[in-house]
Formats: C-alpha cells, sequence, structure tokens
C-alpha cells in the first residue's frame, strides 16, 4: 500500500544552483558532441533537455529526502506543479525523469505534472485575472484597462506537491 507524502518542497533554489554550476562548467556549448552538425534548433533542443534533467535530478533527490525521512525505500508516484512561465518541457521532463529512474528502484514510478494557470493582479485596481499561456502577460486588466506592470501571483513556481512511496 502506497504512503501518501503530502509535504510541498518548491524546486525552485536546488534548480538554480544546478544550472549555475552547469552553466560554469560548460561556458561556450563544450559539452556538445564533436560528431555532426548543430543548427539553432538542435542547440535548443540540447539546451531545454540539459535544463529538463537537471529538474529530474532535483526532484528525485528532493523524493529520495523525503523517502528517507519516512523509512520508504520505492518512490510510486510525484506531482509536479509548475507555472506557465517556468519554463518546464512537460515532455522533456518525462522523458529524463524516465531516464534517471531506469535500473532503478523508482523504475516503475509515475511523474503527473500539472500546469497551473498564470494569475494577475493589476496594480492600480487591484483586480485579479489571468489565464493559461503567456498570451495573459499582454492582456489588458478587466477592471481598468491598464496594460503594463501587471504582478504575477501565480505561473513562475515549480513544486513538488505530493509524493507516494512503498
Amino acid at each position: 500500500m502506497p504512503v501518501k507524502i503530502a509535504r510541498a518542497c518548491a524546486l525552485s533554489h536546488i534548480i538554480e544552483a544546478k544550472n549555475r554550476r552547469l552553466a560554469l562548467n560548460h561556458g561556450k556549448f563544450d559539452h556538445y558532441p564533436k560528431t555532426g552538425a548543430f543548427d539553432g534548433a538542435t542547440a535548443l533542443g540540447y539546451i531545454s533537455t540539459m535544463h529538463e534533467m537537471a529538474l529530474a535530478q532535483s526532484l528525485l533527490s528532493l523524493a529520495e529526502e523525503e523517502l528517507l525521512r519516512c523509512n520508504r525505500t520505492r518512490l510510486v508516484m510525484a506531482r509536479i506543479e509548475y507555472g506557465v512561465l517556468a519554463g518546464v518541457m512537460p515532455e522533456a521532463l518525462r522523458c529524463c525523469f524516465e531516464m534517471l529512474t531506469r535500473g532503478t528502484a523508482h523504475e516503475q514510478a509515475r511523474l503527473e505534472l500539472v500546469s497551473l494557470p498564470l494569475r494577475l493582479k493589476c496594480p492600480l485596481c487591484g483586480a485579479t485575472f489571468g489565464g493559461e499561456s503567456r498570451e495573459a502577460l499582454v492582456t489588458p486588466c478587466p477592471g481598468c484597462g491598464e496594460l503594463f506592470g501587471h504582478i504575477v501571483e501565480q505561473g513562475k513556481e515549480m513544486i513538488l506537491s505530493r509524493i507516494e512511496a512503498a
């Protein structure tokens, strides 16, 4: 019977540290394989996959800490809630998660990805509004029509909101 662990953990501080280390270690794309030609689209895809790999590593690290704390050995499910502006490519993250868990005790673990809508607040009238995509950033306030300076209340975060363990 899986145990539900509902403690939410923010991944951003761990992710930022890993991304800084990647940037410092690899500088000017030295990490690309030296064979084959890389165009801009390929390079962009490679960088995105690196980002998602760092996210998946951080996710597994946090989950394993919780498993140890609860005297469990196997991850059954992890739920990630991410904002529209978090820069997450869901399929790339899922692929990286599967690659990292392959051949481990967590191999059969499910990864649930939940996209959080963008929520903005107008600094002039205080109205709250948003949407499901980045386009909400350029939407005028429904209360007063203001176009600029909206405060992002939700949409940049990435949270490990729930894990199940066996």
